[in-house]
């Protein structure tokens, strides 16, 4: 004689069975930390320094984006008056240089530098360049007070970019 629990049992069993054999398998790959690549930087926020001598100057993040196989980036900075408006000024001394770099944490540690970085003055709607040796300003600033914004450009194994805001004020 089939007992009550045996006959429970069954359908219980085979339910479980056709479950498992349905599914997929859906495993995810870790990705390889000595090669940095777009599954790696979907997951870094860079984060940006500008530095006049030993230094930090004080900068807001505005966007970042990274590019793979669907996406590539082309960023719009949020107008620098916007993202600084209550926002302190860094002081620069009229022959101050200031110069940029990206500082990555240990878990990103072979993350690689930024292929190059624009910088601009954002004056009245209009953005006016200004010319950077790579992470160093080349010129002085006249004296005044400057909207501006850093864009760090990544080209080569990893494709990306990331914009900052800061204000200085040249004396």
């Amino acid at each position: 004689m089939i007992s009550i629990k045996k006959i429970c049992f069954f359908p219980i069993l085979l339910f479980c069975f056709l479950l498992s054999a349905c599914t997929e398998d859906n495993r995810v790959e870790t990705p390889d930390k000595e090669k940095p690549g777009i599954s790696e930087t979907i997951l870094l926020k860079p984060e940006i320094y500008l530095t006049i001598g030993n230094a930090a100057l004080s900068t807001i993040y505005d966007k970042h984006c990274w590019e793979d196989a669907e996406t590539s980036c082309a960023l719009t900075p949020t107008p620098a008056q916007e993202l600084l408006k209550y926002e302190p000024a860094n002081k620069l001394d009229a022959n101050d240089k200031f110069s940029i770099s990206f500082i990555r944490s240990v878990e990103y540690g072979n993350f690689p530098q930024p292929s190059s970085y624009e910088v601009d003055i954002h004056k009245d709607g209009e953005i006016i360049p200004v010319d950077m040796n790579y992470d160093t300003l080349n010129e002085t600033l006249p004296t005044g007070r400057y909207n501006m914004s850093v864009r760090a450009i990544w080209e080569g194994e990893v494709n990306g970019e990331a914009i900052y805001a800061f204000l200085l004020s040249v004396k």
